[in-house]
């Protein structure tokens, strides 16, 4: 690991005398070609994670030592590699999107005016949000129950604090309803701080596949876990918990599974969250189109499901 970060700020070095020697331009001009070799060779390590080294086995020996740091920007772009098929293309960049990351979201703080100011008393709709959304991931096996309840306890701890800010709304009074429901069986798994995989998987699953869109769509059905997705999203705006752009985000990452429900909501957030991240000079506009889109959508959605 040490070799790993090492790697790292000589890889940041590396990268600075590219830019001195004008190769950036270069990668700059032939940057999809160089995107569709990477595509290739994360293609290849993903298949070489899954290959039986058993029956192929090859073992390189360096009898010359290298010299010292030469090989450590290889290092950290092997491991990268490496890496890259465990990672998910959703957990990591809609967590980052629920949290208010600067990275993800090109309006959080940060990335917006001087004035912005972070809402601390909106901590627990915040998590509320991200515990919810963890949720429809787990439905597609796209989170682990292990990172479901830790959002959980966060969001048990921010509701214990006088501070916090408290509605009336749907989307919050749902949500409350739903970790009350949780109380009795994650009582277990969520007293002991530390997380065991299987033991939350067996204990907890079961519960937060259930109880969530029990109580936001109505049932624990398969078609239920997008639809809860959007719901969240859409309240979790209206609160103003989330910007705009990340109740786009959120909703987009459970759509990377392609789910049968709610297909023109989806096509809609993916072209807004285009329009956003290539037209800065529109986001105003587009932040409010975004939240009269959800705000149409779910009352029609709402209107339905009551009928």
């Amino acid at each position: 690991m040490p070799g790993a970060l090492a790697s790292g700020r000589s890889g940041r070095a590396v990268c600075r005398r590219f830019q001195a020697t004008g190769l950036s331009d270069v990668i700059g001009v032939n940057g999809p070609w160089l995107q569709r070799l990477g595509g290739v060779v994360t293609v290849l390590m993903g298949l070489v994670s899954r290959a039986d080294y058993r029956r192929c086995s090859v073992t390189f020996v360096c009898t010359v030592p290298p010299a010292p740091g030469c090989w450590r920007p290889l290092l950290g772009g092997v491991l990268g590699l490496g890496w890259t098929p465990c990672l998910s293309p959703t957990p990591y960049p809609d967590q980052g999107a629920a949290s208010g990351s600067p990275g993800t979201d090109p309006t959080a703080p940060g990335r917006r005016t001087a004035d912005a100011r972070p809402h601390p008393e909106q901590a627990p709709q915040r998590a509320l949000t991200w515990f919810i959304h963890g949720c429809a991931l787990l439905a597609y096996a796209d989170e682990g129950a292990s990172g479901v309840v830790e959002s959980y306890r966060s969001v048990l701890v921010f509701l214990d604090d006088p501070i916090q800010r408290r509605s009336t709304s749907v989307w919050e009074q749902a949500g409350l309803e739903c970790l009350a429901r949780l109380r009795e069986p994650l009582a277990e798994v969520a007293a002991d701080p530390q997380r065991h995989a299987a033991r939350d998987e067996e204990i907890a699953a079961p519960a937060l596949l259930r109880i969530p869109p029990t109580v936001l769509v109505g049932r624990a059905t398969p078609d239920a876990y997008f639809p809860m997705a959007c719901l969240n999203a859409a309240g979790s705006l209206r609160e103003e918990a989330i910007t705009p752009y990340q109740a786009v985000t959120l909703i987009r990452g459970v759509g990377f599974y392609e789910p049968a429900q709610e297909r023109d909501l989806l096509t809609t957030m993916r072209t807004l969250r285009t329009r956003y991240e290539d037209r800065p000079s529109d986001r105003t506009s587009l932040d409010n189109e975004i939240r009269r889109k959800l705000q149409s959508w779910e009352s029609a959605y709402r209107n339905h499901d009551s009928h």
